[in-house]
């Protein structure tokens, strides 16, 4: 590949990756799932554009995780919404017999324990995304000699676990604007 090619291909990386993570700091606020899926598609498409094998491969799995932990996401929040309107249809009827409501109605239950697990699954799925993210930024981090790419994947890490509690929330945008800047400081390099 000539080398106008290879610079090109740097620096779409480059415009990709700076776009991902701002697509995904608005997506925290509007169409939080689309957003997030379209942002994961942009930054493997950088790092196939940066041309490493194991970089791209783990990135390929960092996705796939995202795209999962998205779409089930999407679906168990619809899935309680649905929940929670069966129970307040139905609790009508039952309005003050809690208990009575509950053995009559098991499936209330059932339903709203299905939609924890199906949150227990994506946020599974989130945390072996920002696993393997942090595992495809590490390889980037040793290409560019820059390490901002490991403090992202640091913080996406961290910031999955902290989910639980929901200051996650502040240290995911962190990683998003920390991965911002390690693609607009990449350094071109020979590959």
């Amino acid at each position: 590949m000539p080398r106008r090619s290879k610079d090109k291909d740097i620096e779409t990386a480059r415009i990709l990756g700076i776009l991902a993570p701002i697509i995904s700091i608005v997506g925290i606020f509007v169409l939080p799932f689309v957003l997030g899926i379209v942002a994961a598609v942009l930054i493997y498409l950088a790092v196939s554009k940066v041309g490493d094998e194991k970089a791209v491969s783990r990135m390929k799995i960092a996705t796939i995780f995202r795209v999962a932990a998205n779409s089930i996401a999407i679906f168990s929040i619809f899935f309680i919404i649905a929940s929670i309107v069966g129970v307040v249809v139905s609790s009508a009827t039952a309005m003050y017999d809690v208990e009575k409501f509950i053995t009559t109605h098991p499936e209330v239950l059932s339903s709203l324990m299905l939609a924890f697990g199906l949150l227990l699954a994506a946020f599974i799925c989130f945390l072996l995304w920002a696993i393997f993210l942090y595992l495809s930024y590490s390889r980037l981090a040793e290409i560019y000699k820059n390490e901002l790419f490991k403090v992202a994947g640091i913080l996406f890490i961290i910031g999955v676990l902290l989910l639980i509690v929901a200051v996650g929330v502040f240290v995911v945008i962190a990683g998003f604007i920390v991965e911002a800047l390690a693609w607009a400081t990449a350094r071109k390099r020979e590959i």
